[in-house]
């Protein structure tokens, strides 16, 4: 695919056939986000690996993008790396884009207590990476403000697999959306748009039992575009 720099975006359009397996190589430049993502002239069903330079796994994704395409976001350092594109189906076919790009955040971490939304951790800067940890009954709340009216995507990630449940809430604390698996394996995403204002998103396990380690990837992609 090539090299990456902050902001960059790279794609190429290829044909999966039958039974294959499509390996990409890029480098990326500086510490950020790595965002991965299929689409395609017509509905496919693809799954995408990342793989380090050894070649060891740092995940996957099936869905995670539009219809059944693919989409995975991954907290990545500066070096090389693997992309693997083939179908979910061991006979599907398909012409496909592939698009990597990198985006860099602001970091954070939550500051309990914050499982109330009036005790919510906030984050001041955009977009960010907020680290967090959930125990056995626990709700970690943030707060974030939109300045104007944008498309806002909200997606938890992790190391390990964990099965997260996250809300949206407007500033009177009225529910706008919730969703449970949108994201990456068993990950959460909410994508939606959303006029100025102060908003509250809260991660939780889907299981009141869950413990789990978490990143939630806070983005407004149309601001960061202009």
């Amino acid at each position: 695919l090539g090299s990456l720099e902050v902001g960059d975006v790279l794609s190429v359009d290829d044909l999966l056939l039958s039974g294959d397996i499509d390996f990409f190589g890029l480098e990326t430049h500086a510490d950020g986000v790595l965002i991965i993502e299929t689409s395609g002239p017509t509905d496919a069903d693809s799954y995408v690996c990342l793989l380090d330079r050894q070649a060891v796994g740092l995940g996957c994704d099936d869905d995670g993008g539009s219809g059944m395409w693919s989409r995975m976001l991954t907290p990545v350092t500066a070096g090389e790396y693997f992309v693997t594109v083939e179908g979910y189906g061991v006979e599907d076919a398909f012409r496909y884009t592939l698009q990597a790009s990198l985006q860099q955040f602001v970091t954070a971490s939550e500051q309990e207590p914050n499982d109330l939304p009036a005790l919510a951790t906030v984050v001041e800067n955009t977009p960010a990476i907020v680290g967090g940890e959930i125990g056995p009954g626990d709700v970690d709340f943030y707060t974030f403000t939109v300045p104007s009216t944008t498309r806002v995507v909200l997606e938890t990630t992790g190391s390990v697999e964990a099965d997260s449940y996250i809300c949206l809430f407007d500033s009177g604390g009225d529910s706008l959306w919730c969703d449970d698996d949108g994201g990456t394996g068993l990950w959460s995403r909410i994508d939606d748009p959303l006029p100025a204002g102060t908003y509250s998103v809260s991660v939780e396990g889907y299981s009141s039992t869950d413990t789990f380690s978490y990143d939630l990837l806070i983005l407004l992609p149309e601001l960061e575009s202009e």
